[in-house]
């Protein structure tokens, strides 16, 4: 007859049931280092689980009986918990399974262990600002700057030395708007006046350095002080940008962990002009759209954490150069504050020492609050290719039935083959679901030659869930920047870049409440749909995603009466060009100037 069915518990380091959790059953088929999906299951309220097949589900070769293998994930069904040896031979009709224990600190809870029991690099007593888009987080920025008096200390993509970081004038463009602020010139003024500035940029085999460019704009100013280093790596990125001033210094540490490298094209008003001088000639991949990111500025415990990564990276490129410049941990920072801050990082394999298998805490967070949401998950990101991520909310939606999931994504990237990539996770997602809701941003604007219309781009990786949890950071939601790759025979090492995020616990996990996580929704989905903060209080009767649908169909109803927009927000669209995509929303287009 052969193997019919599996059955067992799952328990936790307490011997008490662990329910919910996603149970998979492999056989071996066709030969020994292959395996097949027997089943999949989720533990009851006392952690059972049965798993039952047919026997022409494996292969027995020559007479042999099938090697089954149990992997146990949580309840997103996209993070392993455990996996047990092959239980070999299995002859019984219905096998039972001794109990397999999980650790309840692996399994549950919303903050990133790393495989571990206790929660990695999580400190209270911090302040946190969120900073929307780049007028403001560049403003802040150079602010910093300005008052550091020991170290600088900055990671980046890339640094273009003519940043203007600041204008003069008002918030909108005018005659009386001009360049004020030059970074560059900025953290020269400090190294002028003895603050030790240290710069560590990306160097890869697709991205174009900086390096030179910027220690050119130093060496021509006849300082020989600020250091500017490449971290070169082959075919993934130094991608984590953060700006951190003072480590040292309990009175005046302040850390920034930003969205945008330090180019002009990033840097933008919440307005997001059609046309803004102010945003430079534009981005390869880009062009010239208005832009919109999120930068977060931390005080308290938690620029430790920050650091730890710039000293990692720093003091290993300084080992390799045989240099003298090795940088000490900072010591413990005092209370800044009562905002609880988990910094969570995606490191690739074997690049630093001691970090063999490299880090993929930022999947991790993701995937725990995912799994943990009770009432709408808002993500607005880059990029949104990941399959981890989109089996994640899948299997939150088919767990709560009360969930709602807002996605804010770019019509058009800067990697022309992530949109099919995006249109197929949509698809699998189903954005017909009336749980789901996808929208992209669009700027209107109002002038004697009619209305123009123009996607704005969506550079920020930002995440709200339940107003308790939100995280921001460098990391797009694609496999390069947080994915591991999980076979069930063998691990590879693929190429993910370096990435830092920070999340944000708000009366959740025993952390106290702050109200900065819903405020943080508040300031996004403001500019995103021309709300007063009032009106973003509380859902209306068909949840948070009715207010969203209500905003893109009004927007459509104003274009199609040849008015501008409330807002930005349109719903999202499969199709590949911005003419196709307006059409496909039933936009009459032949109103409007869409300038590319």
């Amino acid at each position: 007859m052969g193997s019919r069915a599996i059955r067992g518990r799952i328990i936790d380091d307490s011997d008490r049931p662990i329910s919910g959790l996603v149970v998979l059953a492999h056989g071996n088929y066709i030969w020994p280092f292959n395996q097949q999906l027997l089943g999949r299951i989720t533990t009851d309220d006392e952690g059972k689980y049965i798993i039952s097949y047919s026997s022409n589900r494996y292969f027995q070769l020559l007479g042999q009986y099938p090697d089954i293998t149990i992997r146990i994930l949580d309840r997103t069904g996209t993070r392993e918990l455990a996996m047990t040896d092959k239980l070999r031979h299995i002859n019984d009709d219905a096998l039972n399974v001794p109990d397999i224990m999980v650790p309840r600190a692996r399994a549950e809870g919303l903050a990133a262990t790393l495989g571990g029991l206790n929660p990695s690099r999580l400190t209270k007593n911090n302040d946190a600002e969120v900073l929307i888009d780049g007028m403001a987080a560049f403003a802040s920025m150079v602010a910093a700057v300005e008052k550091a008096q020991y170290t600088i200390h900055i990671i980046q993509l890339s640094f273009s030395p003519d940043l203007i970081a600041t204008f003069t004038g008002g918030y909108l463009p005018s005659c009386a708007t001009r360049p004020k602020d030059i970074l560059a010139q900025k953290l020269l003024e400090a190294s002028q006046r003895g603050v030790k500035v240290r710069i560590l940029l990306n160097e890869n085999l697709f991205a174009p350095s900086t390096v030179d460019e910027l220690r050119d704009f130093f060496k021509n100013a006849g300082n020989n002080s600020v250091d500017v280093r490449p971290f070169p790596l082959v075919n993934n990125a130094v991608h984590a940008k953060s700006l951190t001033v003072d480590s040292q210094d309990n009175s005046r540490a302040e850390t920034f962990i930003i969205g945008s490298p330090f180019e002009q094209a990033y840097w933008d008003t919440p307005d997001h002009l059609i046309f803004d001088h102010r945003r430079g000639s534009g981005n390869p991949g880009i062009g010239n759209k208005p832009i919109h990111d999120v930068c977060i500025r931390l005080h308290g415990p938690v620029i430790a954490d920050v650091e730890e990564i710039f000293i990692q990276l720093w003091n290993f490129r300084s080992e390799e150069e045989h240099s003298a410049d090795i940088i000490p941990q900072p010591g413990p920072l005092k209370a800044a504050g009562t905002q609880s801050v988990q910094l969570v990082r995606t490191f690739p394999a074997e690049i630093l020492p001691g970090i063999t298998n490299g880090e993929t805490g930022i999947l991790e967070a993701y995937q725990r609050a995912i799994g943990n949401a009770q009432d709408f998950i808002y993500l607005e990101n880059q990029y949104f290719t990941s399959q981890t991520i989109a089996n994640a909310l899948n299997q939150a939606l088919d767990t709560n039935p009360g969930l709602q999931i807002i996605l804010l994504l770019n019509e058009n990237t800067d990697v022309p083959a992530y949109k099919q990539l995006q249109n197929n996770l949509l698809e699998q997602l189903g954005t017909s679901h009336p749980r789901i809701g996808a929208f992209s941003l669009w700027k209107t604007s109002s002038g004697a030659g009619g209305i123009e219309l123009k996607q704005c781009y969506i550079h920020s990786k930002v995440a709200v869930i339940d107003d308790r949890w939100g995280t921001v950071g460098s990391a797009n939601l694609d496999g390069i920047s947080m994915e591991a790759y999980i076979d069930i025979i063998e691990r590879e090492k693929p190429p993910r870049n370096v990435e830092v995020n920070a999340v944000l616990f708000d009366g959740i996990q025993g952390e106290p409440a702050t109200g900065k996580v819903a405020k943080m929704r508040h300031d996004l989905w403001a500019e995103h749909l021309g709300l007063q903060h009032r009106a973003l209080d509380s859902p209306l009767a068909g949840g948070w995603l009715e207010l969203w649908n209500n905003a893109a169909r009004a927007n459509i109803d104003s274009l199609n009466d040849n008015r501008t927009m409330k807002g930005l927000v349109l719903p999202y669209s499969p199709e590949l060009s911005a003419k196709e995509q307006l059409i496909s929303l039933g936009i009459n287009i032949s109103k409007f100037h869409i300038p590319d």
